[in-house]
């Protein structure tokens, strides 16, 4: 199997960075949600 195969298996660049910014858009929506739910617990106590 030759590099040229591998490359053409592969999905295009445009592929790998659409999959790349939604996986970047979950984690930011998951830390931020994640960031303001701490502060609301330290304000009950």
């Amino acid at each position: 199997m030759t590099p040229q195969d591998v490359v053409a298996l592969a999905p295009p660049r445009g592929m790998l960075a659409l999959i790349a910014m939604i996986l970047t858009s979950m984690a930011a929506c998951f830390w931020t949600s994640e960031a303001e739910a701490q502060p609301d617990v330290l304000r009950r106590d």
